[in-house]
């Protein structure tokens, strides 16, 4: 099993989002950060090209993308606290969770954090 960033508009949000909220420091490499996301064909496609026989692929949510905007939380979640949210689940309002089930049921690949991979190596 494998996880990877998912190539999306979520983390496209995502990403734009966490610029808005950093600190402008014109200059500072030493804070860049890089990660690499893919496509759920792209990843699919690295895997066949090293010879893995894909049994499935499956986009996952672990964090939902409405859970970043205090609206959509639940009422016990609506001032942000990182370890409240990773030990209880991010929590949505009734609102939200039907918004982002939404999402996720109409739109996995776009609204997904993560892919699942399932392989094994072809002999």
């Amino acid at each position: 099993m494998h996880l990877i960033g998912a190539d999306n508009i979520q983390t496209k949000l995502t990403d734009w989002l966490a610029a808005r909220r950093a600190p402008k420091n014109s200059g500072d490499k030493a804070k860049e950060f890089h990660k690499m996301n893919l496509t759920r064909s792209e990843f699919r496609q690295v895997f066949e090209s090293a010879g893995f026989f894909i049994e499935s692929i499956e986009p996952v949510e672990n964090m939902p993308i409405l859970y970043k905007f205090a609206f959509f939380r639940a009422p016990s979640h609506k001032q942000f606290d990182e370890n409240k949210a990773r030990a209880e689940g991010y929590r949505l309002s009734w609102f939200g969770q039907k918004c982002q089930h939404f999402l996720m049921s109409g739109f996995p690949d776009q609204f997904c954090n993560i892919y699942v991979l399932i392989a094994h190596k072809t002999k």
